[in-house]
């Protein structure tokens, strides 16, 4: 992925196609809000959707042009075109964030893996734990995320509270039940 920038064009195409539609707010006088999208942080005006700021891993905003040290790194948010890349400055540092691991690059703010209850996967690869295959892919939005396969062929995708196919274990049985968890899943706590 090299630099955690990622396009804005898809979203501001969509975008684009939903302000001009005669029912949006923003056709009727009103204005549009902001929002956090990946690493950027959005708004919509006249002219669509711009970037007013970088969005840092724990969530802590540099305005475009800045440069601000959070949870021990250097970042620094630059304009790049139409959109904005955040890099950070200090190389081969490594830290996680939630369950996902990054990596401080020549090229800025890397994703290289998911953090698991059965350690960590680089993106792109899996691991088979008892018969049930685990997937950590870049989401595409500057972040990752874990696909779980089980023995009996369903997939599924893994947000912010992720959970995976795996044996049941004695101290996990009191959260059978519990946000929809089965007997061969259990939360993970990642």
């Amino acid at each position: 992925m090299g630099r955690v920038s990622l396009s804005a064009t898809k979203t501001v195409r969509w975008l684009r196609i939903v302000l001009q539609h005669p029912d949006h707010p923003f056709q009727k006088g009103k204005s549009c809000s902001e929002w956090a999208e990946g690493y950027r942080q959005l708004r919509c005006d006249s002219n669509g959707v711009e970037p007013t700021s970088c969005v840092t891993p724990s969530a802590i905003n540099i305005p475009i042009g800045g440069k601000k040290l959070v949870d021990g790194l250097n970042y620094e948010c630059k304009k790049n075109g139409s959109d904005v890349i955040m890099q950070c400055i200090d190389r081969d540092l490594e830290w996680q964030v939630e369950s996902t691991q990054w990596r401080c690059t020549r090229n800025g703010s890397q994703v290289t893996g998911c953090v698991t209850a059965f350690g960590s996967i680089p993106t792109g690869e899996m691991r088979v734990v008892d018969g049930s295959t685990i997937m950590c892919r870049d989401d595409g939005n500057g972040g990752a995320t874990v696909q779980c396969k089980d023995k009996e062929g369903r997939v599924w995708d893994q947000g912010i509270h992720r959970f995976a196919a795996v044996p049941i274990l004695p101290s996990h049985e009191n959260l059978i039940g519990k946000r929809n968890l089965t007997q061969r899943h259990i939360l993970t706590g990642f």
